[in-house]
């Protein structure tokens, strides 16, 4: 059962205490506010976007990726991946556009309880719109454009950056494959000398092929850790005197595992990156449409970087705490700049809007600028009397006559 148990001890009470520490079991959501680094959970909106992208991985061609990795054809490669993951764009869409949808209207009821706080302190109660009807002023909905600009934009960039990642993926199998070739020339170890047990020239299709073939989706990275895991596998099996096709079979099956398994993680981190990146683009949206309709300044609104409250990087850590206008960007500790979180793949920043209506709200008596009004105001740069203050005398000078002044 979801919770937490907080302990108090009462040993300080000597009559109702006695030394006992009572046991009080609170119950949650089974969620907490902020989820901490590395879980691997992930929320309903959030799997959605996970489930699209692994879709279109794992619809790549196993036959594609050995074609590409013999025929060194990196940019036919991408032209597939491209082609899979532009098919699986609209489902990507309807996550991200659900996601913003969500969060727009949760930040909208939040800045809509911020505003009616500030009215409240310069106006008067029956004046003090309820936090629901400023909420009613803002609009996220499918028909709105700057909503389905950012998704449509979003999702090509998710798709651009992943067919480039793939790209560079090739280059680097056929880049580890000459240096397996060399470390098997050089020492009788690895990939190729498990090959050499079965047929006498391996070629770099057949390393493809051991490492099963199923690096589609990777980066890499993971790619690297796919490579090593093998190897791995591959001088322990022989430091056993398992060879040939057994070894062969139990190299492609753990590649293969281990792939899907890096596969699943990177959907994962992809998802929860976009979930809040669609979060606090739905943010930035409701602080852009509270300046639009009036109900706060640009000039004196802020938006401020919020962290987790454990478990923060030292990239977000350097940001926490930042306020720029709403129309600015945070500078993250690199000298980038970006409008909202996230700062990096898997962050966990949010950011608030700082409202004060109080530093620009006009006062109710402004007065008439006459003699007698006890509300009188006078302009800038004069007295009273309505004489310039450049023009009254300084303590201890004489005041120049008006003739002489002309002159």
């Amino acid at each position: 059962m979801p919770g937490r148990v907080r302990a108090v001890k009462r040993a300080t009470d000597p009559i109702r205490g006695r030394g006992r520490i009572p046991l009080v079991k609170r119950r949650s959501a089974g969620h907490p506010e902020f989820r901490p680094a590395g879980v691997p959970t992930v929320s309903v909106l959030e799997a959605k976007i996970a489930d699209a992208v692994l879709g279109a991985m794992q619809s790549i061609p196993h036959q594609t990726f050995l074609d590409s990795v013999e025929g060194g054809d990196a940019d036919g490669y991408a032209v597939t991946v491209l082609n899979r993951l532009s098919e699986a764009s609209a489902a990507i869409e309807e996550a991200l556009m659900e996601a913003f949808i969500v969060s727009g209207e949760t930040s909208a009821l939040e800045v809509g309880k911020d505003l009616a706080r500030e009215y409240s302190k310069v106006g008067k109660a029956a004046d003090v719109p309820l936090p629901s009807e400023v909420a009613l002023q803002f609009r996220f909905d499918r028909t709105d454009p700057r909503a389905t600009a950012w998704v449509r934009n979003e999702a090509g960039q998710l798709i651009t950056n992943m067919t480039n990642e793939s790209r560079l993926l090739i280059r680097n199998v056929i880049g580890d494959a000459f240096e397996s070739q060399r470390t098997w020339a050089q020492t009788g170890r690895g990939i190729f000398a498990q090959l050499a047990t079965i047929t006498p020239s391996p070629s770099v299709r057949d390393y493809a092929d051991v490492l099963g073939a199923n690096l589609n989706g990777l980066t890499t990275r993971y790619e690297r850790a796919v490579v090593n895991r093998v190897t791995a596998l591959a001088d322990d099996y022989a430091a056993r005197g398992i060879t040939g096709t057994k070894a062969l079979q139990g190299m492609r099956k753990e590649g293969d595992r281990y792939a899907e398994r890096l596969r699943r993680s990177r959907s994962r981190t992809i998802a929860r990156t976009e979930r809040m990146r669609a979060h606090n683009e739905a943010r930035l949206l409701s602080y852009q449409q509270a300046i639009d309709s009036g109900l706060a300044s640009s000039e004196h609104s802020r938006k401020e970087w919020q962290t987790g409250p454990f478990d923060v990087c030292p990239i977000c850590v350097s940001t926490a705490g930042q306020k720029v206008k709403v129309n600015e960007g945070f500078t993250l500790p690199n000298g980038r700049q970006v409008m909202a979180p996230p700062a990096h793949p898997n962050c966990r920043c949010s950011m608030t809007m700082l409202t004060d209506t109080r530093l620009y709200e006009p006062s109710d008596r402004l007065g008439t600028g006459l003699p007698g009004d006890p509300f009188r105001t006078t302009p800038r740069g004069f007295t009273e009397t309505g004489q310039a203050l450049s023009q009254r005398p300084l303590p201890g000078v004489p005041p120049v006559p008006p003739a002489e002044a002309e002159q």
